[in-house]
């Protein structure tokens, strides 16, 4: 009530910080057989959200720095291949591509998370798709446009047999394959 964007913003990492004073550990400090690895976890999450919020304000390294902290949590809470760092791993990707930051790093961490995605989830999963459908449309802005096509048959195999032919999924796949098709004549032109 009466707060601003920004206000509202602050008052969640404010949050978050009196949270992480209860129970942040620096990766540093961690015994493996201890307690301490009960709230790795909590740890992660925060870096999550403290990431979420900065990518709201803007504030893109900030963002890809808790977003980084995360994956590094959960890695080591749950394993080096985990759903939970995929999922960072892929928005750390969005980001970078949709700043335009580095569509080099967004390829980077969207690869990873296809790679984590693929090795727990089977190649058929909707994630795998949703991994392969945006690191296909990063390859397309890297004129890459061979392996971007591999990647959109890939995600809309997927795609038409989790949601049919007549869904939203399958047509921004079919609308990025023609986009990228459409940029491979150009390109040659």
């Amino acid at each position: 009530d009466g707060m601003s964007w920004k206000q509202m913003c602050s008052s969640a990492l404010s949050l978050f910080d009196q949270v992480k004073n209860e129970c942040w550990f620096d990766i540093d400090d961690i015994d493996e057989g201890a307690d301490e690895v009960k709230n790795l976890p909590l740890s992660a999450h925060l870096s999550l959200k403290k990431g979420q919020v900065y990518e709201m304000l803007g504030s893109i390294d900030q963002a890809l720095n808790f977003y980084m902290d995360a994956v590094n949590f959960y890695r080591i809470a749950c394993g080096h291949e985990n759903v939970y760092a995929a999922s960072v791993l892929h928005c750390m990707g969005m980001l970078c591509a949709s700043s335009h930051k580095s569509d080099d790093h967004a390829l980077t961490y969207f690869n990873e998370a296809l790679t984590i995605r693929r090795n727990i989830l089977g190649g058929n999963d909707c994630s795998v798709a949703e991994s392969l459908y945006c690191s296909a449309s990063v390859l397309a802005r890297l004129n890459r446009y061979e392996s971007s096509m591999e990647r959109y048959h890939e995600a809309l195999r997927i795609q038409m047999s989790a949601f049919g032919q007549g869904s939203k999924e399958v047509a921004f796949t079919l609308a990025g394959m023609g986009q990228c098709h459409y940029s491979y004549r150009a390109h040659d032109l």
